[in-house]
Parts: structure tokens; C-alpha cells; sequence
């Protein structure tokens, strides 16, 4: 969110300037999802050869503790993430603005009876689940607490799994069998959320 950041003296090894791409993916044709431009120091970056149609934006390598907060073509907001290139005019600048606002979500997962988990995984995954949503997992500790340092805001669904095996999957279809032990919630910028979970456990996890 800060014009003219230089990205050479953000935080990285090796910094977001040499890491940091934008991509053109179109899920319309397969030919045209390779588009992607390298920031330079100064954030501007350049994508060449793009023909016109909808396109999903997105940005990979971005500076930890930062988030996609928006996505504007020339005086246009993008909505979920998705331009649209028209034929025969310019559709103006493609402007990406990075926050480092933001949210943490924490927590303790219950087992049987109550009992705090001595293990395992949570997952969260951004709701509704397809393509291109967020996805983190983080360990269970001992004491059944767990924390979730860096969230983008926006909608999602934490479940917590008692096989690690079974916290790997991020399949939509997977997920929404077991939405009825999951937690539904909304984060907002710089937002701390205190949560308890109910832990899943191995036997009961569909295979």
C-alpha cells in the first residue's frame, strides 16, 4: 500500500524484486495462462504479447507479512481477481496494491471429551474453496494451542485434523464433506481471532 516502495529493501532472501512475478492466467484458453512480467526495484513490471479476454491476476512471491489487497485495470476495480482486456483500446495501467495489514488467527483444538489435542494439523482454506484460494496449514501443539501468524483478510473455513496425512488435502470436494466440523469465519486488516476447534479425528475423516 506505499507508492513507490522500493521492493529491493524488503525483507527476503533474495528480495521480493527478484522473486516477486505477476501472472495472466485464462482459464478460457490454456495458451494465453504463461503471461507473467518480474517486478523491478521500483514495483512497476511489464507483461508483453497479451491478446485480448478475461483474464484472473495473480501474484506470486510476494513479501512475507503482505497480502493482495487490490487490483485495478485504468479506472476499473477487478472482482474476484479477474480483468477484462478489451480489443482495439488501451484498458489503462494494470495497478496491484500490497498491505501489510494483516489479521492473526489463534486458538486451542479440542479432542475427546474436551481434552485439549496433543497433535495433529489445522487447515485454512479460503471459502468457498476452488482455484486460486488461500491455503495454510499449521502444526497442533501439545497443550492443543495453535497459531495462524499471517492471514490475508477475508472468509474462511478452519478444520483440524488428527492425521497429518489427511490435513495435505485441499481438494473442494474433500473439504465440503466435512464443512459440518469446520469453523466458518471472517477476518478483517490487523484483526487478532481467538478460536476453538473440534478436532476431526482419523476414523471419522472420509477416505
Amino acid at each position: 500500500g506505499t507508492p513507490q516502495t522500493d521492493f529491493s529493501t524488503l525483507a527476503g532472501t533474495p528480495p521480493p524484486s527478484v522473486t516477486m512475478e505477476i501472472f495472466l492466467y485464462s482459464p478460457d484458453s490454456p495458451v494465453q495462462s504463461g503471461l507473467r512480467g518480474k517486478i523491478t526495484n521500483d514495483g512497476s513490471f511489464t507483461i508483453g504479447d497479451v491478446v485480448p479476454g478475461t483474464y484472473e491476476v495473480r501474484a506470486c512471491c510476494i513479501p512475507g507479512g503482505t497480502w493482495l489487497k487490490s487490483i485495478r485495470l485504468g479506472s476499473q476495480d477487478a472482482r474476484d481477481n479477474r480483468i477484462e482486456i478489451p480489443a482495439g483500446t488501451s484498458p489503462g495501467q494494470l495497478q496491484i496494491t500490497l498491505s501489510r495489514s494483516v489479521a492473526q488467527i489463534a486458538g486451542i483444538v479440542e479432542a475427546d471429551q474436551g481434552n485439549p489435542a496433543t497433535g495433529g494439523a489445522v487447515t485454512l482454506v479460503g471459502y468457498p474453496p476452488g482455484p486460486g484460494k488461500v491455503s495454510m496449514m499449521t502444526g497442533i501443539a501439545g497443550n492443543g494451542r495453535f497459531t495462524l501468524p499471517q492471514v490475508a483478510p477475508g472468509t474462511y473455513r478452519l478444520y483440524a485434523w488428527d492425521d497429518l496425512d489427511t490435513a495435505q488435502h485441499y481438494d473442494p470436494e474433500f473439504l465440503k464433506a466435512r464443512e459440518s466440523n469446520s469453523l466458518l469465519i471472517t477476518v478483517r486488516e490487523n484483526a487478532r481471532e481467538e478460536v476453538t476447534l473440534k478436532q476431526i479425528p482419523a476414523a471419522a475423516e472420509p477416505q
